[in-house]
């Protein structure tokens, strides 16, 4: 079972209708259980450091495409490499109350 409702701006009213339609509850419900399996996987300690860094590496290659001659890749370096040596030191546990 998939975690989402698949949409877009084409079929947007359709997928509405369809999601608040009563006699489809039952599967709703299911996309929520999934969804929130889903999450349950995703959101760890151990997972959004590596999300973290993965989008980091993504913005740096957006960065390499769009400014690749003007050197700004060196301050880059030094950025990444700080980043990449305190990832995870500096992460705490956070209590909510």
């Amino acid at each position: 079972m998939i975690h989402y409702v698949p949409a877009s701006l084409e079929n947007i009213t359709e997928v509405v209708e369809y999601v608040l339609d009563n006699n489809n509850q039952h599967e709703m419900k299911e996309i929520v259980r999934s969804a929130n399996v889903w999450c349950k996987g995703m959101n760890t300690k151990e997972q959004l450091p590596r999300d973290a860094i993965t989008q980091l590496m993504k913005y740096e290659s957006a960065l390499e495409e769009a400014f690749y001659d003007d050197g700004w890749d060196k301050d880059w370096k030094r950025v990444e490499r700080r980043l990449r040596k305190n990832v995870g030191e500096d992460l705490v546990d956070c209590d909510i109350d």
